[in-house]
């Protein structure tokens, strides 16, 4: 099974990366294994590279209350929403910020701006248009981005809340927030695709070798 849905990943026009930064953002369904692939991430880079954590988990960990019943009401869902734009902005700016005194001058992301679509009743569109963000700007604002299937796709007798206490959606859910995730991003030049069915390692290669690949064509792009 071919890990990459969209290619090349290893083209660029020159000017293409933004004020000379890089920045991926990881995402996909949920009990996709992000936590994992990011710690694995942050032990091999953390002298290079700047992570910024998930705004959601971090913000309901911090005291945002939360919905009342089993699932959050649309209402609910808008204003958490439009709190985690807020945060992640904040945070990646400031990532950018940091990135910009390190030599690879990359940052990676757990989530990016446009994953709220998959949390808004009719879309990337809706979501845009709700939070007045333009959809061209959100796309190019990462270099790539980088979609880990839930593992509800290939063995939904192993989903669960085990990495994340706040995860409350049931097996359908997730493959429902999954789809609309990776539709979120569709569009993208760089939107690569893991399937669940792969293993850690697999994942964790194919996200080194984009991550080598973009240096390399940052120093070609910046000489």
């Amino acid at each position: 099974m071919a890990l990459f849905f969209c290619e090349p990943i290893f083209t660029t026009q020159k000017g293409e990366i933004m004020n000379n930064i890089m920045m991926i953002a990881l995402t996909g369904g949920p009990c996709a294994g992000k936590t994992t692939i990011l710690n694995m991430l942050k032990e091999a880079y953390r002298f290079n590279i700047v992570f910024v954590p998930e705004v959601a988990t971090t913000l309901l960990s911090g005291g945002y209350p939360m919905f009342d019943g089993a699932a959050p009401t649309p209402e609910w869902q808008s204003d958490f929403q439009k709190a985690i734009l807020a945060e992640q902005f904040r945070l990646e700016d400031e990532a950018m910020d940091k990135a910009r005194q390190m030599p690879c001058k990359m940052v990676i992301c757990d989530r990016g701006v446009l994953d709220g679509a998959a949390y808004t009743p009719g879309g990337r569109e809706a979501f845009c248009t709700l939070h007045g963000l333009d959809e061209a700007d959100m796309i190019r604002r990462y270099t790539a981005v980088v979609h880990l299937e839930t593992r509800a796709i290939a063995c939904p007798q192993e989903y669960g809340d085990q990495s994340n206490v706040h995860r409350y959606e049931d097996v359908q859910a997730a493959l429902g927030l999954d789809l609309a995730t990776f539709q979120a991003w569709e569009g993208h030049s760089r939107h690569m695709r893991l399937p669940s069915a792969a293993g850690l390692i697999a994942k964790r290669r194919t996200i080194d070798s984009l991550i080598d690949a973009l240096l390399r064509m940052a120093h070609d792009n910046r000489s």
